[in-house]
């Protein structure tokens, strides 16, 4: 079991994560829809 401590970290993490990732698949689409074109 995770202490309130560590879910804090881990909650922290996990948001930064998915920050990240979103902008990784932005970039990803802009440079797939820069080829199209």
């Amino acid at each position: 079991v995770l202490s309130n401590y560590g879910l804090e970290i881990f909650l922290q993490l996990k948001k930064e994560w998915i920050k990240d990732s979103k902008e990784l698949y932005n970039l990803l689409k802009e440079e797939e829809g820069n080829e199209f074109n």
